[in-house]
């Protein structure tokens, strides 16, 4: 049981020194990780409409969370948000021009990090780790 404990503090160890990283280099594009989290969902779905509900789900926050979110980086021009058309009680999220001018830097962000997460494994080491770390992110969403 001790060694499960280990387990989940150094995912908790990991996540932190991740996170405080990824908000470091996200500053300069006035940028968190949430909202960085928000923008890849973003753009990943463009070709779809996205309701503030889909990224509460993707993000597993609760709705004054993602409201505030939004309305933080509506502020800072990086979406819009307006009534769904099908859906008067929803609102869709939009990406802006802003949005995409900062696209290029925020995967290079990324890049970098992925990078350093796994400086010194070999490809089949690599290609383990994404496999375990798949399995164990379904383990914990079948629990939940």
């Amino acid at each position: 049981m001790e060694k499960e404990n280990s387990l989940g503090l150094q995912f908790k160890q990991i996540h932190d020194i991740l996170e405080a990283g990824m908000n470091r280099q996200l500053k300069s594009l006035d940028l968190t990780m949430s909202q960085y989290a928000v923008l890849n969902f973003l753009f990943r779905k463009r070709e779809e409409t996205v309701t503030l509900r889909e990224i509460e789900r993707f993000l597993g926050l609760k709705h004054p969370t993602v409201i505030g979110i939004v309305k933080r980086m509506e502020s800072k021009g990086f979406l819009q948000s307006e009534k769904n058309a099908a859906d008067g009680r929803c609102r869709t999220i939009l990406l802006t021009q802003k949005a995409y001018e900062v696209k290029r830097r925020m995967e290079e962000s990324k890049r970098k990090v992925d990078c350093r997460l796994v400086n010194g494994l070999s490809k089949c080491e690599i290609d383990t780790l994404s496999l375990l770390l798949g399995r164990i992110y379904r383990n914990l969403q079948e629990s939940e």
